[in-house]
C-alpha cells in the first residue's frame, strides 16, 4: 500500500501516515516536514508529545492518533487493538476501535494476556485458602457434603461451591 499522509484531528501542525508515522508539517518553524521519533512508554506502545489546536502539549498513543486520523468510529467504541498483538505496529490495517471488553476478549483468545484466576480476578470472593478449606470439608465429609451449607457460610453460589470441588471450570481450578 502507498504511504498517505492526512492531518490529524485537533493537532493542525502535523500529519498521520496510512503506516503509523507521524510528522510535523511545520518543523521548528521553517516549513519543513519532519518525521517525529517515538518513545517507548512501559507498556511497549509507542508515543510522542504534540501541541495540539488549544496550544497545550500532550502525551499522545501513535496508534490513537493514526486511529483517529483514518478509522472511522461509527460506534464511538474508546480503545483500540493491534490485530496482531505488536505494540508497536500501528499501520492502520493492524489497528481497530474497541471497547474494553472486546480488547480484553481478544488478548485472551490470542493468548497475549492470561485470564486472571483466583483472587488475582477482581470479582472473586474467595481466598486460595478459603477454597482449600471447602474441598477438604468435601473430602472429610465424603460425598454427604452439604453444598447449600457452604454457600451460605462463604457468602458465594452453589454453583462456585460445585466448581470449586470438582475442579471443571471458573475461577479456581487452578488450585
Amino acid at each position: 500500500m502507498e504511504q498517505t499522509w492526512k492531518s490529524i484531528p485537533n493537532f493542525s501542525l502535523y500529519e498521520a501516515s496510512n503506516d503509523g508515522f507521524i510528522r510535523s508539517i511545520n518543523y521548528k518553524k521553517t516549513g519543513r516536514k519532519q518525521i517525529l521519533k517515538p518513545a517507548l512508554n512501559k507498556s511497549g506502545y509507542l508515543r510522542t508529545v504534540l501541541l495540539n489546536d488549544k496550544k497545550e502539549y500532550k502525551s499522545i498513543l501513535i496508534h490513537r492518533l493514526v486511529a483517529m486520523t483514518f478509522i472511522v468510529n461509527i460506534n464511538n467504541k474508546s480503545q483500540i487493538n493491534h490485530i496482531n498483538g505488536i505494540k508497536t505496529d500501528n499501520r492502520i490495517e493492524n489497528i481497530e476501535w474497541c471497547t474494553h471488553q472486546e480488547n480484553i476478549r481478544h488478548a485472551t483468545i490470542n493468548k497475549m494476556q492470561k485470564p486472571r484466576l483466583g483472587s488475582l480476578n477482581g470479582n472473586s470472593k474467595l481466598t486460595e485458602k478459603e477454597v482449600k478449606e471447602i474441598r477438604d470439608y468435601k473430602e472429610l465429609k465424603g460425598f454427604h457434603y452439604n453444598r447449600k451449607l457452604l454457600a451460605n457460610k462463604y457468602n458465594v453460589s452453589e454453583c462456585c461451591i460445585k466448581e470449586i470441588i470438582t475442579r471443571r471450570k471458573g475461577l479456581w481450578r487452578h488450585v
